[in-house]
Parts: C-alpha cells; sequence; structure tokens
C-alpha cells in the first residue's frame, strides 16, 4: 500500500464527489462484498470476473489494464498503486466505506471506524498469545503457536488497511486512533481474564467467541451519512 502523504482535506473532499458519481453507476465499481467472520463485517474483495481496471494513461500513451485498486487500501476500484493520486486514494476509501455503510446500516464513517476497532482488537489479542510463547520454535512453521504467527499477521494487515482508508476518508488521525484504542481495550479485558485461569483448547475457543460477541457490541447503527446524490450526467466529475 501507499507511503504518501496523507490526503488533504480538499483531495478527500472531491474524492468524496468522485465516490459519489462512481455510485451512480455499478459498473464503476470493481469490487463485491463479502463477510469477514473475524471482524464480523463485509469487506471488499477484488471480482474475479467482471472486474473493472486502473485504467489511467500512462508515459507510453496506453491506458493501465491492471486491476483497479491494485496493491493499495481499496482493492478493486480506482487506480493502481502506480497511478493511485490523493484524490483516488479518497475516493477508493469513501467507496468501500458507503458499500460497507450500506449493508451494516450505519454511516460511513462509523463503517471504517467499527473495522478499525474490530482489527484492533483481534490484534491485540493475538500479540498477547505470542508474547507468552516460551520457545521460538514455537513460532515456527509446524510449531504449536504458528498459527497465532499468522493469526497476527492477518489482523495488522487488515488494522493497517482499515487505519489508513478512514484517514484517507478525511476521518480525522485522533479518532482513528480512538478507535484502535477501543479495540485493544476490550482485547485486554480478555486476555487478563484468560490469563487468569487455566484453559482447555475448547475453552480458549469459548472465549475466542465471547470475544467475537464482544466485538459485534462495538459501534452501533446511526443514521447514514453522505448518500449518494441521484443525476442523470454520465460525466466524471472534474475531480481529479
Amino acid at each position: 500500500m501507499s507511503r504518501r502523504e496523507p490526503v488533504s482535506p480538499e483531495d478527500s473532499e472531491r474524492g468524496r464527489q468522485l465516490a459519489e458519481w462512481r455510485a451512480r453507476y455499478p459498473e464503476a465499481w470493481g469490487f463485491e462484498m463479502e463477510w469477514d467472520d473475524e471482524l464480523g463485517i463485509p469487506v471488499p474483495v477484488g471480482r474475479l470476473e467482471d472486474r473493472t481496471f486502473c485504467g489511467k494513461l500512462q508515459r507510453d500513451g496506453r491506458v493501465c489494464y491492471v486491476p483497479a485498486g491494485t496493491g493499495t487500501a481499496h482493492v478493486g476500484v480506482g487506480a493502481c498503486f502506480r497511478h493511485d493520486s490523493q484524490v483516488e486514494r479518497a475516493a477508493g476509501a469513501w467507496a468501500v466505506a458507503h458499500q460497507m455503510a450500506r449493508i451494516l446500516d450505519i454511516s460511513p464513517w462509523d463503517a471504517l471506524l467499527l473495522a478499525v476497532r474490530r482489527a484492533a482488537a483481534w490484534a491485540a489479542f493475538y500479540d498477547t498469545k505470542l508474547a507468552e510463547v516460551q520457545d521460538d520454535d514455537e513460532l515456527r512453521p509446524g510449531g504449536s503457536a504458528h498459527d497465532w504467527v499468522k493469526a497476527a499477521e492477518r489482523v495488522n494487515d487488515k488494522l493497517a488497511r482499515y487505519s489508513k482508508m478512514a484517514v484517507d476518508a478525511g476521518v480525522a488521525q485522533l479518532l482513528v486512533q480512538q478507535a484502535r484504542t477501543e479495540g485493544e481495550q476490550v482485547a485486554r479485558v480478555l486476555n487478563a481474564a484468560m490469563a487468569a485461569v487455566e484453559l482447555t483448547r475448547d475453552q480458549e475457543r469459548t472465549m475466542r467467541r465471547a470475544l467475537a460477541d464482544a466485538l459485534r457490541a462495538l459501534g452501533g447503527p446511526n443514521e447514514v451519512e453522505g448518500e449518494v446524490v441521484e443525476g442523470t450526467s454520465s460525466s466524471e466529475p472534474d475531480v481529479l
């Protein structure tokens, strides 16, 4: 994913306008939403068929046919990582946020912050499990704790992705950090409870389900903001 400078408020607003324009035309979307059981939210995935492409003009005059959003946080929509402008980053984040919000019946900002909270909770949970490992050999492939390693890598990637999308969409960094802290606090409480007793494997799975239940309670429904404005123009707004 891009390590460029943060998206400016102006470009975030222009990206929001672009995302809402694209939402009028289903063919402009290059991703579908699938349910993430770990986070308990719908997440974007690139379509294997009928996908859209980056579409940006390259230096040699040819159109870029890399799948939309490749190598970016906004998989499946907008420019690929080579052509990902500030506005495209914001547009991609808003596009994903709107789709999540529509399914969850909450605001786009709350949808992104919800993803951040839950990813942060799982990241803290798995990181604690890794810290408890006494023998490094257990962390290697085939070791008893290797599943924790893979899980930690998986959720930390999700945490980075949704934190970045939230900031690109214009959510204040302070709110993103607050969401991460809230998620971590939930995990710390559960980890403390688990450490206080000797658990069997089945009991540990029960505790993980308890964490999932606690995370589902994070973030209530709110009125969806930034609805797509109906219109008939098929010209992409001049926001790039």
